[in-house]
């Protein structure tokens, strides 16, 4: 068996045990329930509402946290999407317009879709407040880790790339409240679905880095691979594969905070 397979195979298969407490302390509203039942249910209560800065047309990423090992208690699992269409003093009446993700299809093949329980982290207005509190910092594959390829033999960090993580990290670092999102991208070679486990994988070796050696706090800290789903511009410009093959790293202000 190969890495690659071996680390599929830990993504898809491993005991995976739920721990939704651990993202409420990151700063997102549980999904208190569903209106209606059966396949055509697409109305949910977020625990959120106008005292918490909500409004009509926010939308919302929902998340699963899983617990993969005793050593990593914070993988966030990305499981949909919705928007608020009514919103109260201290409730929010949701539309989902994303059922499951290809990655919660694997890792919750019984439980894919968004279900209460799960949580909503605020993205429109929030995204814009994070710009004004720190700049966003990419790092590309080829300058972080030993292995920067599709289908890496390993995903380790260089000593190179840890000195660079350091540096380009210094003013994040100083930012103490909101989530800090640690995101991996690829470029589009390869399927889709090996590009998603492959985006994430390498998120949640600079998230550990982050905290195990930086002191970060693990509460804070979410992993997050979006494969190709957010290429950039201009394909036909040098250099373009490795500025795809990159982490970004930024703050999201705390709903709650």
């Amino acid at each position: 068996m190969t890495y690659m397979q071996k680390i599929l195979s830990l993504t898809f298969f491993s005991q995976i045990v739920l721990a939704f407490p651990l993202l409420a302390n990151q700063g997102g509203f549980r999904v208190n329930r569903f209106f209606g039942t059966g396949p055509d249910a697409n109305l949910i209560v977020l625990e959120a509402g106008k005292m918490d800065g909500v409004v009509v047309g926010d939308v919302f990423r929902i998340f699963r946290n899983s617990q993969q090992s005793t050593r990593d208690t914070g993988l966030t699992i990305e499981t949909g999407e919705a928007k608020a269409i009514s919103v109260y003093e201290d409730k929010t009446i949701a539309e989902v317009t994303i059922q499951s993700t290809p990655l919660s299809v694997k890792v919750f093949p019984k439980f894919a879709e968004v279900m209460a329980g799960d949580f909503a982290v605020k993205q429109r207005i929030e995204i814009k407040r994070s710009l004004s509190l720190s700049p966003e910092v990419n790092l590309a594959y080829s300058k972080i880790f030993e292995d920067p390829n599709p289908v890496p033999q390993s995903f380790e960090l260089s000593s190179l790339g840890r000195e660079f993580i350091n540096q380009e990290i210094v003013d994040l670092a100083k930012v103490k409240t909101g989530l800090l999102m640690v995101i991996g991208h690829t470029d589009s070679s390869g399927p889709a679905e090996a590009n998603q486990i492959e985006s994430y994988q390498r998120a949640v070796v600079v998230r550990q880095y982050l905290i195990d050696t930086l002191g970060f706090d693990a509460d804070r800290v979410v992993a997050l691979g979006k494969g190709e789903d957010e290429l950039p511009e201009e394909p036909l410009t040098p250099n373009y594969k490795q500025r795809a093959r990159r982490i970004v790293v930024k703050v999201v202000n705390n709903p709650q905070s």
